[in-house]
């Protein structure tokens, strides 16, 4: 099950520190998304894979890691997905 943890983790800790190297040059995520959220979205995903890494190493519970990373995912999504639509221009 660690395996697994591995290869979710990898290509999200790569986008995420991509992400943070996107922010920092000073190109945010979109038009809509401040780089400020952006970057804290990422740090806060690459704080959630440490913690998965230590749960599935030190505490021994790999299967909690692969839930840590996906949960990562839908907190990342989450906030992309709200802070759209506050910055939605046109309301039907």
């Amino acid at each position: 099950m660690i395996y697994l943890y591995w290869i979710l983790a990898v290509p999200t800790g790569l986008l995420a520190l991509l992400l943070v190297g996107l922010n920092l040059g000073g190109r945010p995520l979109s038009a809509a998304t401040p780089i400020g959220l952006s970057l804290l979205m990422a740090v806060l995903v690459l704080a959630a894979l440490a913690w998965g890494y230590r749960l599935g190493t030190v505490e021994g519970r790999p299967g909690w890691s692969v839930a840590v990373v996906v949960a990562s995912w839908f907190a990342f999504a989450l906030t992309m997905f709200v802070n759209g639509l506050l910055h939605q221009k046109t309301w039907n």
